[in-house]
């Protein structure tokens, strides 16, 4: 699991803060037909974790990360986005299987199409979640000396992916 892997607290997903985290970690099982996550090509479509009625969309951590996130993505502060790590459910018990790094938007998707509020009713009550756009990268492979740089500040080492200072950068 994420934790074993020294990624930071399981029930957080990240490393860092919540108002600067240095590291994220989304998981999903890519199962769920109410909130239906999708790899297509390099295009992810991800949903926040406001799952259920009876909470704004921003009082749980992950939808307030993905506000910070592509705030930072369209603030053009991308030297603040942090790596975010894409696991999804693996064959037997907790196994994970790391799907890719994302970074936030796509080139094919506009400042407003790539986080969204959407309206869900369950249980008779409406509210909110985010629909969220990433692209992965392709990068099939993560070290641990970045991950380590990452934790300790230096995200653009390296022994960060060519393809992540080229996002970065450009």
């Amino acid at each position: 699991d994420v934790e074993s892997r020294g990624l930071g607290d399981v029930y957080k997903r990240q490393a860092g803060t919540s108002e600067q985290p240095s590291l994220v970690v989304l998981y999903s099982t890519f199962s769920d037909i109410d909130w239906p996550d999708l790899i297509n090509g390099d295009l992810v479509t991800y949903y926040g974790d406001n799952k259920e009625p009876g909470r704004e969309i921003h009082e749980t951590l992950g939808n307030r990360l993905f506000r910070g996130i592509f705030n930072n993505l369209h603030l053009n502060r991308k030297n603040e986005v942090p790596p975010i790590f894409l696991f999804s459910k693996g064959s037997t018990g907790f196994d994970r299987i790391f799907k890719g790094l994302l970074v936030p938007g796509s080139t094919n998707h506009l400042e407003t199409e790539d986080l969204i509020a959407v309206w869900k009713t369950q249980n008779n009550q409406r509210f909110q979640n985010y629909k969220a756009i990433f692209t992965l990268l392709p990068v099939q492979i993560i070290t641990r000396k970045w991950i380590n740089d990452i934790v300790s500040g230096n995200k653009m080492s390296q022994n960060s992916p060519k393809e992540w200072r080229i996002w970065i950068t450009k």
